[in-house]
């Protein structure tokens, strides 16, 4: 399959391309207006596309797609079917449904980081969500889950 990305270059806006295997084994090759290619491969395409983005990264170069947002991770499920979704996780409430992005969708510049950036998120965000007794003293999270519960049920 082929995308086409923006890519924030020295600040400028640029279209690149993705070009991604449709099934295992999972790899893609990100593609600049110059030519030059970056390749990476990896258990889902969210893990490719964290493989290819290292290079980048050293120059810095930004991908601008939800895959590249600091918050943005698949859950066991979509990886296990390629990792073409992501969610965007948030540490006041849990992930849901409006949370799941495609993993090539265009993203905001503001909200994109480095591969480092997105673990060090994810390790903060891990040890902020485990499980734990305080969790369900958040009335913030109580009121969240009794919103989204009454409004699944319209």
């Amino acid at each position: 399959m082929r995308e086409n990305v923006t890519a924030q270059v020295g600040g400028r806006p640029e279209d690149w391309t993705v070009d991604a295997s449709v099934g295992p084994p999972w790899s893609l090759v990100i593609t600049a207006p110059s030519g030059e290619r970056f390749e990476g491969a990896g258990i889902d395409l969210f893990q490719a596309l964290r493989a290819a983005r290292l290079p980048l990264d050293e120059r810095g170069i930004l991908l601008c797609c939800n895959g590249a947002r600091i918050n943005a991770h698949p859950s066991g499920l979509t990886s296990s079917q390629g990792g073409d979704m992501v969610y965007l996780n948030h540490r006041w409430r849990p992930a849901g449904r409006r949370d799941l992005r495609y993993v090539f969708g265009p993203a905001p510049a503001r909200k994109i980081a480095t591969v480092a950036e997105q673990d060090q998120f994810w390790e903060e965000f891990a040890d902020t969500t485990r499980i734990s007794w305080t969790i369900y003293l958040n009335p913030v999270r109580w009121l969240y889950l009794v919103a989204q519960s009454v409004r699944d049920r319209k």
